[in-house]
This record gives structure tokens, C-alpha cells and sequence, in this order.
């Protein structure tokens, strides 16, 4: 009895280890470390200080290449919290330098093409590009009280 108990048990196991296994096989499947890793489709673009207390600043990454460029070659314009669109060709950010403070604008991907989207003396913080690519949300206190809206 204690032998047909100690056998109905390692079938068990056994059989739950082959569960384990074929369940872990199918979550992998597909992924292969020999398999090449497809590169991102296009640039990122992140926001950088200088130091603690310096302005922030938008750089686009090449991830091909590793190296880094400044989004905009006027110095006078200054961003935060950029958001690439989902083609990757525009970004969405925060303006913040002499000019315009917490001001949600649009820019090409290569810095040219700024424009305005919110256009409000509140302050307007993290844009957010819709899955289509067609709006972007963000977030504002025009009405007293933390809201989002929505532009196209």
C-alpha cells in the first residue's frame, strides 16, 4: 500500500512537472535567444537635466547607433515629459523655458514644426498621444481642479 502510494505520488509530480514544462514552453514560443532582435522601429526622445537644477531639455536616442541629439537647435526652446507619437514622427511634450511655462506643444520628430496645443495660461503637464495618433490628452487644473483633455 505505502508503495502504490509513494508511486501514485512521483506520477503526480511527474505529471505536473510535464504541465510546468509544456505550459513555460508555450508562453516562450516564438522567442529564441538565437533568433535576431528586431530594432526599434525609430528614435525615442527623453528628457535630460544638466546637473540637479538645471533646465530640462529634449534629446532624440538612435538606438541603431547609440548616439544623442538635442531636439531643437534654438536653445531658447525648452521641453519636458516628451511622449512620441505612434509613428514615431512627431512628439508631444511640455514647453518650458522663457517664453512659454507648462504649455503643451507638438514637434516633427526632427524639431521643426512646433505648434501650440494648449494655448492656456493654466499649467498643462504629461501628453499623452491616442493609439491612432490623431489626439492627445493631457492633464490641467484650467477648471480648479486637476482634469484631462483631449486635443486633436
Amino acid at each position: 500500500m505505502m508503495g502504490q502510494t509513494a508511486g501514485h505520488s512521483t506520477s503526480i509530480l511527474r505529471a505536473a512537472a510535464a504541465g510546468v514544462a509544456a505550459f513555460a514552453l508555450a508562453a516562450c514560443k516564438g522567442e529564441s535567444p538565437t533568433e535576431p532582435v528586431e530594432p526599434y522601429p525609430y528614435d525615442i526622445v527623453v528628457e535630460r537635466r544638466e546637473g540637479l537644477t538645471g533646465p530640462p531639455d529634449l534629446y532624440v536616442l538612435d538606438l541603431a547607433t547609440g548616439e544623442e541629439r538635442r531636439l531643437f537647435t534654438s536653445a531658447s526652446v525648452r521641453g519636458m515629459h516628451p511622449y512620441g507619437s505612434p509613428d514615431g514622427e512627431r512628439v508631444a511634450f511640455v514647453r518650458t523655458d522663457n517664453e512659454f511655462s507648462g504649455e503643451i506643444f507638438v514637434a516633427n520628430s526632427d524639431g521643426t514644426g512646433l505648434t501650440n496645443l494648449s494655448s492656456h495660461a493654466s499649467i498643462d503637464v504629461m501628453p499623452a498621444w491616442s493609439r491612432a495618433g490623431g489626439r492627445v490628452a493631457f492633464v490641467t487644473d484650467r477648471a480648479g481642479f486637476q482634469d484631462i483633455f483631449v486635443v486633436n
